[in-house]
């Protein structure tokens, strides 16, 4: 792996989302990370501007004179260091390699073989000798390569290397091969010789700085980046690549969206292995268009991705299938990100994934963006890293780099995780990190709100908690004691900018008892964080409607009912505690929204006075819902519910607001930096009660009332970013009064976008009867209802002009002329009629207008044989006659192609490569969304285009005629079910749709297969039980396990005869015969082996003894080895044996046994031997005197 990360220094021009444990570890989008523990490492004075690693060696080049162990204070146990070190990525503790810079080292790069690094700066001399701002050393000795002398003739800035030739990067126009030589031209960049230090031939000059440098893995390519506009004579803004022989450039095709160059753009860091080539950069004004990372492809340099973060990035390193990022990123909305905060909040070390999984969006701020362009995906790593001071730059971190194992970091920061750590940090995989990250909020700031408002029930809502490197967390509350089990448990997946509120009512408790809460959050690696105890007072009377259940079970973080009393000055959070403070302008009391509810509304005089706000400002939402019930006659309008920064008088930042027009008719808006707006199309100040609600998310705004959608956009996804307080009843206006005359009920802000049967359960828990038609009796008619078209016509009037819709919108369309109703319709088995269009003037218009739709579906069935083309489906600036703004639309060419189109100041078009002119119904479905556009006939994609804009206009849709860009307007056939999407059909729903409108019923959908496995020592044992059927069931479950053994059954065991790893596949099979598969990789192990056990008896005869050792066990083998020691020096073997001692006495006899795995045992007895019983021996003497003898025994 080649790679040079270019630095950021004082004076040069430039300015200072998976997780450790996701739910799927094998989805691209949520990849593993690596902990976000810091590891202590060792700390330096100054600032790190570049690392490389090297086996397990973190090489360190910055501008620094001591170094210091980790948990050391500035100044104390500091060791001299010359702008070099190297440290142990395993330990972070420091190594011994200490040459002497004379001056800043900006770069280091690694020979691909690892025995030679190479660093470029600042200094003059290594050790005394000349080096003038390149050098070498070897990693073997760490000796200075004395015989590399180079001499770059101003600053060296970027390096990277093969194992042959050095490229070198930076602010030099020339350079010379030894100390001394004599300088040639080179403009920012050169090349020389690994062995000797000399220039090669070749020659790649730049008009500007040379910042960044990488070498492909196979050596074909050396790519560059920097300042320059062109490279090598040719154009290059920025970035490209060169031979690494010649310098010669070719075209580098990712340059053609990356483009950053000039005094105030660059392409700051290259890396390249054989995953692709990544690179970052920043720009300031409009020089350029990245501050985010970009992967290219390593053979062709196609772009892969761009990460449209906001926030200059100065390095990038690629671990597993996770990209780590040195930077200041303050905006990523764009992809999906975080959004931009007032003050920014900076995140100074970011994780995305190594594959693109979605597409960037416009920027709503200004920056240069990349619409449309694939993107990675945001990981949850977020570890803190701390601003320093040394640069001047408020930066932390500059370099990131690693290896298999770890991720380094090395900047100007003085502490990460509220840890002091100076300069450089470690961070590991889980299997070698301590994994303490846990979620980062408890105590007070963690406290459940209770709410005691109905007798013997208590609401608990929390906000979620978040954790630095885990966004799945499990949530406990405890009653009374934390020994008895939780009362309420949850696992929420959650972003930390998206926090959802939580809620549970806890209900059978005492009226009048007090109850106490504790709530938990606890991270996969049982971090826990835990609030207080938290005391509530139960409630002694009261009860709570359906409606306000309803609300409540949609977790709403806060929920003000407005029901309160008389000369009561707050209206109480039923949900949160954000308690509205009442002026004086509101009345108390009036009938409320909720038929046979107790519980009353509040009435707003109009003026100043008639207002109810919170009392803390709050970061303003960029995800959220607001509800309200109104009634009014006014003809004046006035604000109902809004976000601004002002808790009283008026706001100067103002939006997420719901307020009435003078004319009655209600609007929504938001503040992206211009005023977005949807209005209904009805008045509404009749004196009667009406529900509202809005919601601004990634699909858009959405204005309901009653029930029913009244007004949409998709090109809206964010609003002003300013803290700010909910205000009920008034406030700034874009329209009409500030203050609202007239009631007010029931009014709810939520975390979430309610989705369309929320809003509608809401409104029928009212009392109220569901104003949506019916759906549809026929399989087809039904699931287009399902997948909640805006508009649905069906087209099944005998008689009228209108055409109703059959949706849950009443946005009905009208039959303005040259049609005729009642004609044959498409749909296999039902009587539903179609459409004809005469080809002269036949159109069907929406009666509402709708605004700049930017994702959408537009579904028909049409049959012709016309030879004249026209126009099936489109949206266009007019309900009658030709439009003048026309787009969005689909025509039929004159050879019966069909042609899918937008503008954007050009025509962006897909044409099926078929005619479908030959009298038979076709399905016509064509989609446009952040993934592009798709066109698809008869449930199949015929064609695909990037383009994910189109034409900025308010419009109406039209079916049957308006201009086209080919054949004249006016359709001549016959068209039938006619729905429209503010969301892009998946291909599968496409697909589903054309089997239920031919054959009246759905393909059978294969199963799917899932399984767990747990195994022990060399036993496995398998649940299927998860898989399922979405359209039937699972009848059969079929193993194999890998080693030739299989099993039947949703869950079975296994028993392997040898360690190691094994692929299990799970087979399962539907009740129509269709079958599924997965597999999962399995490790067992040998358990561990036992000792065995010695025991032996023993029998003596005289000198003589026989052992036998048979006695002796093995729990999991059988012995292998029996080993005797008589304890007088002679040994023997076997289970049995016998031994002959010289001499009686007792021996201390010991047998070892050894076990099949070389485990041993003893067991030591006494032994005792006697020698064996001899014959006595007769002798005596004798002594004579004459005749008498005298004899002696004792002898």
């Amino acid at each position: 792996m080649l790679a040079t990360t270019a630095v950021v220094l004082a004076g040069l021009g430039l300015p200072a989302q998976a997780d450790t444990s996701p739910v799927d570890p094998t989805d691209p989008r949520t990849p593993v990370t690596v902990a976000a523990d810091g590891l202590p490492t060792v700390q330096i004075d100054g600032v790190v501007w570049s690392q490389v690693v090297v086996g397990n060696t973190v090489y360190v080049a910055g501008k620094f004179t001591t170094a210091r162990p980790a948990g050391s204070a500035a100044g104390v146990n500091t060791v001299p260091r010359s702008n070099v070190l190297a440290y142990d990525i395993r330990t972070g503790e420091l190594l011994p390699w200490a040459p002497v810079l004379d001056g800043q080292a900006l770069s280091i790069a690694r020979s691909p073989d690892g025995s030679r690094i190479y660093v470029t700066g600042d200094f003059n001399r290594v050790d005394g000798a000349y080096h003038v701002r390149i050098a070498a050393f070897d990693t073997a000795t760490g000796a200075v390569v004395a015989g590399f002398r180079p001499t770059l003739a101003s600053r060296g800035l970027a390096v990277t290397a093969t194992n042959t030739t050095v490229y070198v990067g930076g602010n030099f126009t020339s350079a010379a091969s030894v100390t001394g030589g004599t300088l040639v031209p080179r403009s920012y960049l050169a090349a020389f010789s690994a062995a000797t230090g000399a220039l090669t031939p070749f020659v790649a000059d730049a008009d500007a700085p040379v910042t960044a440098l990488a070498a492909t893995v196979d050596g074909s390519k050396v790519v560059v980046g920097g300042r320059f506009t062109t490279l090598g004579g040719a154009d290059a803004y920025g970035l490209g690549w060169v031979d690494p022989t010649s310098g010669a450039p070719t075209v580098f095709p990712a340059n053609q969206q990356i483009r950053n160059a000039g005094t105030a753009s660059a392409i700051l860091s290259l890396y390249a292995d054989a995953s692709g080539i990544y690179g970052s950069g920043y720009h300031f004004g409009g020089g350029g268009n990245l501050e985010g990372p970009f992967r290219a492809d390593a053979t062709t340099g196609e772009l892969i991705w761009v990460a449209d973060c906001h926030g200059d990035t100065y390095s990038v390193y690629p671990l597993g299938d996770a990209i780590y990022t040195a930077s200041h990123q303050h905006y990523c909305g764009n992809m999906g990100g975080f959004p931009q905060t007032e003050p920014w909040t900076l995140h100074f070390a970011t994780a995305f994934s190594k594959a693109a999984t979605g597409v960037n969006t416009p920027d709503i701020y200004g920056y240069a963006d990349h619409p449309g362009e694939p993107a990675p995906s945001l990981l949850t790593w977020y570890p803190q890293l701390y601003s320093g001071t040394y640069t001047g730059q408020g930066q932390a971190g500059w370099s990131v780099a690693g290896n298999d194992d770890y991720v380094v970091y090395g900047g100007e920061f003085p502490g990460v995780n509220g840890q002091p750590q100076q300069g450089l940090v470690r961070f590991a995989r889980t299997a070698l990190a301590p994994n303490k990250q846990g979620p980062r909020v408890s105590g007070a700031a963690f406290n459940p709100r209770l709410n005691s408002f109905t007798s013997g029930t208590v609401r608990v809502s929390f906000t979620a908690n978040w954790d630095r490197d885990n966004e799945t967390l499990t949530y406990r509350l405890y009653r009374q004691s934390q020994t008895v089990p939780a009362i309420y448990t949850t696992t929420v997946t959650a972003r930390d900018w998206e926090l959802p509120t939580l809620g549970f009512t806890d209900t059978g408790l005492t009226p009048g008892s007090s109850q106490r809460y504790r709530l938990t959050a606890t991270d996969p690696y049982g971090n826990v964080a835990q609030s207080e105890w938290v005391t509530v007072t139960v409630a002694a009377s009261g009860a709570l409607s359906t409606y306000g259940q309803t609300v409540l079970d949609d977790n709403p973080s806060s929920y003000w009912r407005l029901g309160e009393v008389a000369g009561t000055t707050s209206s109480y959070d039923w949900s949160g505690l954000s308690d509205l403070s009442v002026g004086t302008g509101v009345g108390r009391s009036v009938s409320g929204a909720v038929i046979d509810d107790a519980n009353t509304a509040s009435s707003f005089d109009g003026t100043g006075n008639g207002l109810a706000a919170t009392q803390t400002a709050v970061p303003g939402p960029q995800l959220f819902t607001v509800e309200s019930w109104f009634r009014t006659t006014t003809t004046s309008g006035g604000k109902i519910i809004g976000f601004g920064n002002a808790k009283t008088g008026e706001s100067s930042n103002y939006d997420r607001h719901v307020y009435m027009e003078p004319s009655g008719q209600v609007t929504f808006g938001v503040y992206p930096g211009t005023s977005r707006t949807v209005t209904s199309a009805a008045s509404f100040n009749d004196g009667q009660w009406h529900h509202v609600v809005a919601s601004l998310g990634t699909d858009g705004m959405r204005l309901y009332v009653d029930g029913k959608r009244v007004g949409q956009r998709s090109d809206t996804i964010s609003a002003q970013s300013y803290n700010g307080y909910w205000r009920v009843g008034g406030d700034s206006p874009w329209s009409g009064a500030a203050y609202f005359a007239g009631d007010i009920d029931e009014v709810a802000v939520y975390p979430t976008v309610l989705s369309w049967q929320q809003v509608l359960d809401h409104y029928t828990a009212s009392g109220r009867t569901s104003p949506v038609p019916p759906v549809p009796a026929d399989a087809y008619g039904a699931a287009v209802r399902a997948a909640t078209p805006d508009l649905y016509w069906r087209f099944g009037e005998s008689s009228g002009t209108t055409a109703q819709d059959t949706g849950v919108n009443d946005l009905d369309g009208t039959y303005v002329t040259g049609v005729t109703l009642g004609t044959p319709g498409a749909i296999s088995g039902t009587s539903s009629t179609a459409v004809t269009f005469d080809g002269t003037s036949g159109l069907v218009s929406s009666q509402s207008a709708f605004v700049n739709p930017t994702t959408y579906s537009e579904e028909l069935w049409f049959s012709t044989t016309t030879t004249n083309g026209g126009k099936l489906i489109g949206f266009g600036g007019s309900a009658t006659g030709l439009s003048g703004s026309y787009d969005r639309h689909v025509y039929m060419e004159s050879s019966g192609q069909l042609t899918f189109g937008v503008w954007t100041g050009f025509t962006n078009t897909i044409t099926s490569p078929v005619a479908y002119n030959d009298g038979a119904w076709h399905h016509m479905v064509a989609t446009q969304s952040a993934a592009g556009m798709r066109l698809y006939v008869d449930g199949v994609l015929v064609g695909t285009n990037g383009q994910i804009q189109a034409q900025d206009y308010t419009g109406y849709w039209r079916v049957g005629s308006d201009t086209t860009w080919g054949p004249q307007p006016y359709f001549a056939g016959s068209i039938d079910e006619v729905a429209v999407y503010s969301d892009a059909l998946s291909a599968q729903t496409v697909a589903d749709h054309y089997a239920l409108g031919t054959a009246g019923t759905l393909p059978n959908q294969a199963p799917l297969a899932v399984f767990g496995a747990t195994t022990s020592g060399l036993g496995v044992s398998v649940d299927g039980t998860g898989s399922s059927d979405t359209d039937g069931t699972v009848t059969s479950w079929a193993w194999d396990f890998g080693d030739g053994a299989t099993g039947t059954g949703s869950t079975a065991s296994h028993a392997y005869a040898t360690a190691g790893t094994r692929t299990i596949t799970l087979t399962v099979t539907d009740d129509l015969g269709a079958t599924a598969s997965v597999q999962h990789d399995v490790t067992v192990t040998a358990p561990a082996n036992q000792l065995p056990t010695a025991a032996f008896t023993a029998s003596a005869s005289g000198l003589g003894a026989s052992f036998d050792g048979s006695g002796s066990t093995d729990p999991d083998g059988v012995l292998a080895g029996y080993a005797w020691d008589f304890g007088d020096g002679t040994t023997g073997t076997g289970a049995t044996t016998s031994h002959t001692y010289a001499t009686a006495g007792t021996w201390q006899v010991t047998l070892t046994v050894t076990d099949a795995a070389g485990a041993t045992a003893s067991v030591v007895h006494p032994v005792q031997v006697t020698a064996p019983n001899a014959p006595p021996t007769a002798s005596f003497t004798s002594t004579t005197t004459g005749s008498s003898v005298v004899v002696d025994g004792t002898g």
